[in-house]
């Protein structure tokens, strides 16, 4: 990752921890349509994922910067697109699946809640993630800029 991209990823750390990230229980798993996952090796805390409906998640956010998201809506009903949020895997753990086994569970979740598709963001810079994603069926419906150099990429998979 660039200097830009690391930035701009360390930000958003800090905003996710102290929004829904603060109060797992209450943004996740107290919510209608809405949970979290936590993968374990022994003690450790390997990686986690949650799940919220896009309009739970952070809908300005949607309405000023993401055009793309205008299309998908068009297309699938705002209340049956899941959000795939938070997605992380503790860099020792990388490399042994678990990124795969989470996003797995997650889609699963989401066809059984009778989700109509997917989406999520990402830093381009984060290609291993990408990959990822475009491997199980996303797809990249466009991207944009956060400051200078940093460009974000936009995912949908539909069901």
């Amino acid at each position: 990752m660039t200097g830009a991209d690391a930035e701009a990823h360390a930000q958003y750390l800090e905003r996710s921890l102290s929004s829904d990230m603060a109060s797992i229980q209450r943004e996740y798993m107290e919510r209608d349509s809405s949970t979290f996952w936590v993968a374990l090796v022994g003690d450790d805390v390997a990686g986690f994922v949650g799940v919220q409906p896009c309009q739970v998640g952070d809908p300005e956010f949607y309405q000023e910067q993401l055009s793309a998201f205008e299309s998908m809506k068009s297309t699938l009903h705002p209340d049956r697109i899941a959000e795939l949020r938070r997605m992380h895997v503790s860099p020792k753990h990388r490399g042994k699946g678990i990124s795969r086994l989470l996003l797995e569970r997650f889609l699963q979740w989401c066809r059984d809640h009778q989700f109509a598709g997917v989406h999520l963001t990402t830093l381009q810079a984060m290609t291993v993630a990408g990959h990822l994603y475009r491997s199980v069926g996303f797809v990249v419906q466009g991207s944009f800029h956060v400051g200078p150099k940093t460009v974000v990429q936009h995912y949908l998979l539909k069901f």
